[in-house]
């Protein structure tokens, strides 16, 4: 848009060509939603003063049609943005970088918040950029931007956004790098070891083993259950009605059987010894 308004071309063909090139909704809203006579409008804009008088030039009015037609979409798609800005605010202020996994999203959405506010540039947002990285990071900064001041405090004024996101990603890295070498070094560390096996201990010193003495499993405690309580009912025998034997009919046919039984065999024997006297 630039090169044509430097070209001093007439606005209302730099509407048409920027018309030409859109897309998708922007496409659509001009095609439908607009009307002929709000196109018309746009295109005829003038520019207007704050008193709300026609701006004049040389008996000519000067055109607007650009800048109104892009007015005109950031009402339609955006809204108010005096009620942006007031929102962006509170947004901001919420706004947290939970990990540094997350830094490249926390970065792209507060940049594209805080620029639409007109006291941007005030450090009072400079330090609610850093004060949404995670604390133990977000201190470490902060010690590295005091170390490089005399006074030994952090004059947020001197820093732009760019300076501050430079800091933040030099640093990070740093970290990786540190972290990643310590990892080696404990891996070299334990590979040393355990290349002396037990020459530390031919010499007399203590052993340099890494091998850790296994552990005996401990037996798991097994739970006994006990049966639970019976009572115990003491059976009292069958009632015995009038008339009736408390025993059982077949017990007792059985023993007057084997009575008879035996006294037969007394009368038997009786007689025999009888006979032989």
């Amino acid at each position: 848009m630039g090169y044509f308004t430097n070209q001093n071309m007439p606005e209302d063909i730099i509407v048409y060509i920027l018309v030409a090139g859109f897309t998708g909704q922007l496409k659509g809203w001009w095609d439908n939603y607009l009307t002929e006579a709000d196109r018309e409008n746009i295109l005829s804009a003038v520019k207007i003063d704050d008193k709300g008088k026609t701006i004049v030039s040389d008996n000519e009015h000067l055109p607007d049609a650009v800048y109104t037609l892009l007015y005109t979409i950031s009402q339609h798609f955006l809204g108010d943005p005096s009620l942006w800005r007031e929102r962006s605010g509170e947004l901001l202020s919420n706004l947290r970088c939970k990990s540094l996994e997350h830094f490249k999203w926390y970065k792209d959405t507060f940049m594209s918040r805080v620029l639409t506010r007109e006291d941007c540039n005030q450090a009072y947002w400079k330090e609610k950029y850093l004060d949404g990285l995670p604390k133990s990071f977000r201190d470490l900064i902060r010690s590295k931007l005091r170390s490089n001041s005399p006074s030994g405090e952090i004059n947020y004024d001197s820093y732009d956004y760019g300076q501050l996101t430079a800091i933040i990603i030099h640093n990070a890295i740093k970290v990786c790098q540190k972290d990643k070498l310590q990892k080696q070094l404990a891996k070299e560390r334990a590979l040393s070891k355990k290349d002396l096996g037990s020459f530390c201990e031919q010499f007399g010193l203590p052993s340099c083993s890494t091998k850790k003495k296994k552990q005996a499993p401990k037996k798991e405690a097994v739970e006994t259950y006990k049966k639970p309580y019976k009572k115990k009912y003491n059976r009292k025998p069958p009632s015995k009605k009038q008339g009736e034997s408390v025993i059982p009919h077949q017990y007792s046919q059985n023993t007057q059987n084997r009575r008879d039984e035996i006294l037969l065999l007394y009368l038997y024997l009786k007689g025999y010894c009888s006979q032989q006297s």
